[in-house]
């Protein structure tokens, strides 16, 4: 079975997603099979506000939403007892179902 397509502008190395497009706006569905956002993923991504996470991340650098040092101004949406649901309760980051 074959990942399916980052969205245009996403950099991903094998699983791992490095970069959002900068400019992007509102909400962002990361696609199943990334397994790790790595520290920076939503750095130039000032704009968006809610990220959509599969249940294939099993690993969130804690400063992979970080905007500054003081907050996070994004929400997770993950599924209750999944990894990035646990991870956000952890670093004090917005989530929802």
């Amino acid at each position: 079975v074959s990942a399916r397509p980052l969205p245009v502008g996403m950099l991903a190395d094998g699983t791992r997603l490095l970069s959002c497009p900068s400019g992007r706006t509102g909400a962002v569905t990361v696609p199943e099979g990334v397994t790790e956002l790595t520290h920076g993923s939503f750095f130039h991504c000032d704009a968006v506000t809610d990220v959509y996470l599969p249940d294939s991340v099993i690993n969130i650098n804690p400063q992979a939403f970080k905007r500054n040092k003081s907050e996070y101004g994004i929400t997770l949406h993950c599924k209750p007892g999944s990894y990035a649901r646990e991870a956000a309760e952890r670093m004090g980051i917005d989530y929802a179902d």
